[in-house]
């Protein structure tokens, strides 16, 4: 199961999301899985991140109300946000995610269809996802997934969150 939310309106809010996104704390990642130029996974959640309640505001409380109904779940708990800041060369090796349901990506900056996520199955097979600029791909988090080298001059910006649904019953 894959499900690809369009943001409305993302045009009018992009330059102000972006905006907050470079002036958020930030701490690079470098090792043998992964070249990460700016995020803040590691930054303490305590400090305040305007770009997390912009994007609530904004966008997740729209898109949690849409997925609860798509999918019959009664709420939807977002666990985690975080945002990765992918310049040239950068990339992240095939990773899962533990203790949630589900993986999202917010797409804000995608200079080149090439480098957006790949997702494969649980039999390692690549999944086709057409996905652009303003979309929110959701997942299950058990499935594998990498973003590829970003060989464009321009950055790939997502920002990324894990969330879980209670089913109505």
């Amino acid at each position: 199961m894959k499900y690809i939310y369009q943001i409305n309106n993302f045009n009018k809010i992009k330059n102000k999301l972006v905006k907050l996104l470079e002036e958020a704390s930030f701490t690079n990642l470098e090792n043998n899985i992964e070249k990460i130029s700016k995020t803040d996974f590691h930054i303490s959640k305590d400090i305040n991140r305007k770009y997390v309640s912009f994007l609530q505001d904004e966008i997740l409380n729209n898109f949690s109300k849409k997925f609860c109904i798509d999918n019959n779940f009664k709420s939807l708990t977002i666990e985690n946000i975080w945002f990765q800041i992918y310049k040239s060369g950068d990339f992240h090796a095939l990773h899962t995610h533990l203790n949630t349901n589900f993986t999202n990506i917010i797409y804000v900056s995608l200079p080149n269809k090439k480098i957006k996520t790949n997702v494969y199955s649980l039999q390692r097979e690549k999944e086709y996802i057409d996905v652009k600029e303003g979309d929110i791909l959701t997942f299950p988090a058990f499935l594998p997934h990498e973003s590829p080298i970003n060989t464009c001059k321009k950055d790939k910006i997502i920002v990324s969150f894990n969330s879980s649904g209670n089913i109505i019953v």
